[in-house]
């Protein structure tokens, strides 16, 4: 009998491949996601000391500096919500690349199931042939013996 060949191997394979680039993808949405988390930290780092800026050092504050101050403050706040606004759009893009890895893992492995399921009935049929043969050869050795006596 001849060996075992799956017929939806090269199926299975690009399967595999598939799985790993999902993997691949979502470690990477995962680096951006790490990168924007500091980027975040920073962000209120900056805002944090945007409001300790000491307006008075003993000499008069004017109203121009006033507003210098609170626009920076301004800018800082804002790109702060900016990264938070990017930080949320990364975890959604996260999420959703998880699902894809998730449903490229469950194919592969419906497909590893099926070469396995295939594989035991070839492997059951081998046998059942295998035995066929032992038998027909043991039937054939007792009929020649049983000649043979007479």
């Amino acid at each position: 009998m001849r060996p075992f060949r799956f017929q939806l191997e090269s199926v299975r394979a690009l399967s595999e491949h598939a799985e790993a680039s999902a993997r691949l993808a979502l470690a990477t949405e995962l680096a951006a996601g790490v990168a924007l988390g500091e980027e975040l930290d920073q962000a209120t780092s900056a805002l944090e000391q945007a409001w300790n800026v000491p307006l008075v050092d003993g000499s008069v504050v004017s109203a121009w500096d006033l507003l210098a101050t609170d626009a920076y403050i301004q800018r800082r706040e804002n790109h702060r919500a900016e990264v938070i606004e990017a930080l949320l759009l990364q975890e959604r893009k996260i999420e959703a690349q998880r699902a894809l890895l998730v449903e490229a893992s469950q194919r592969r492995q419906t497909l590893e199931r099926l070469k396995l399921r295939r594989k035991a009935a070839h492997r059951a049929e081998q046998e059942r042939a295998e035995l066929a043969y032992l038998n027909e050869v043991s039937l054939l050795l007792h009929d020649r013996r049983e000649r043979d006596v007479l």
